[in-house]
């Protein structure tokens, strides 16, 4: 992890090839470079407020927009932040609590008493997955300090939604060089280094490997702090900017995605409880939050009234937990009584055959 100011010539100087020239044309095209010194988070709980603009180029060469609003809280290695179309009224909630993330969104915009207001899914991880709440580029923004700083070896997890979802599930990272101060990331480049992991129309893994004249590497995405703002020792970024490449099999890049933000307030808080969102309605949960322990266990599907953060010990889960644990117990000895069914099956049918052979060979030879 290093500091510093940010500069093309000093990134060139880094990175040779077809990786610096990809580098330049995305800096210059797509956004200015910031002067000012990288914006930096303190140690103080601060909530932020602000506005994005979200853009994606089709295929067709069209473009499409939107803006969303958005909170973030933070509060030591805690975030919470709100993101809500501001043409739809679409809200979507994820926060981080005691190790885990929750994924809220709400689905009942038209009020129909007869679903689920909201859908939650809660994951053990560290980094926010990619929708188009543009959640996960906040978070890079705001409240990345924690993840960043237990990065080892330049290697990063994407921000963005993968070709191949379980990848995220792995822990897939790739590699990338990091600008911070204090913390948060003034500037952030990704890298691909020769291989495209994507998902068949058959479910499987398709592994592409680079020609052999790839001089690499190639910029999969670049994030850059935009100026900078502070209220009583907390400074954050003053607007920020985050352009995505899509790597084509040939591996030559497009752009696909860019997404522009900037907070309009910042203030400190002494604490989050009085700050967090009241979110009333049935959430429908489906809780993944053991699916990497050991042993592992299924998703647990449930409703909570209200929005509710459930640590493990909290008497629900733990119910659910053992309910989960039953079935995962049912479904492995199911599946042990099928093999055992399957190998006295053949065993039968082999010393039936021997049986049959014998019995024709004797007839034979009377």
């Amino acid at each position: 992890m290093r500091t510093g100011k940010l500069s093309i010539g000093k990134l060139c100087r880094r990175f040779k090839g077809n990786g610096c020239l990809s580098l330049t044309v995305l800096f210059i095209t797509l956004f200015p470079i910031p002067d000012a010194p990288a914006a930096t988070g303190g140690s103080q709980a601060f909530k932020a407020q602000g506005q994005i603009v979200y853009g994606i180029m089709l295929p067709t060469g069209a473009q499409r927009f939107w803006n969303r609003d958005f909170t973030v809280l933070v509060d030591g290695c805690d975030w919470f932040i709100e993101s809500v179309d501001a043409a739809s009224g679409q809200y979507s909630l994820k926060a981080f609590v005691d190790g885990l993330i929750y994924n809220i969104s709400s689905v009942n915009i038209s009020n129909n008493p007869a679903v689920n207001d909201f859908a939650s899914v809660v994951e053990d991880n560290d980094v926010p997955d990619s929708d188009i709440s543009g959640i996960s580029i906040i978070w890079l923004a705001y409240a990345s300090h924690c993840y960043l700083a237990k990065v080892r070896d330049d290697q990063y997890k994407p921000i963005w939604m993968l070709d191949d979802p379980r990848l995220r599930v792995e822990g897939f990272t790739m590699r990338g060089r990091l600008e911070t101060v204090a913390g948060l990331p003034s500037s952030l480049v990704y890298f691909n280094d020769g291989i495209i992991n994507a998902k068949s129309t058959k479910g499987n893994r398709v592994v592409l490997r680079t020609p052999s004249i790839f001089t690499g590497p190639l910029t999969n995405a670049v994030y850059l702090a935009v100026g900078a703002t502070n209220v009583g020792g907390v400074t954050v970024p003053k607007a920020f900017e985050f352009s995505r490449n899509g790597v084509r099999p040939d591996f030559t890049t497009y752009p696909l995605a860019k997404v522009t933000g900037a907070i309009k307030s910042l203030e400190l808080v002494s604490g989050l409880s009085d700050h967090l969102p009241v979110l009333n309605g049935t959430f429908f949960v489906q809780d993944k939050r053991f699916q990497k322990s050991n042993p592992k266990l299924k998703e647990m599907r449930y409703r909570t009234d209200g929005l509710r953060f459930l640590g493990s010990t909290d008497a629900k889960i733990v119910t659910e937990k053992r309910i989960a644990a039953r079935a995962s117990a049912d479904t492995s000895g199911s599946s042990k009584a099928r093999v055992i069914l399957i190998i006295l099956l053949v065993t039968s049918l082999v010393l039936f055959g021997f049986y049959v052979i014998r019995n024709w060979k004797k007839a034979e030879s009377g």
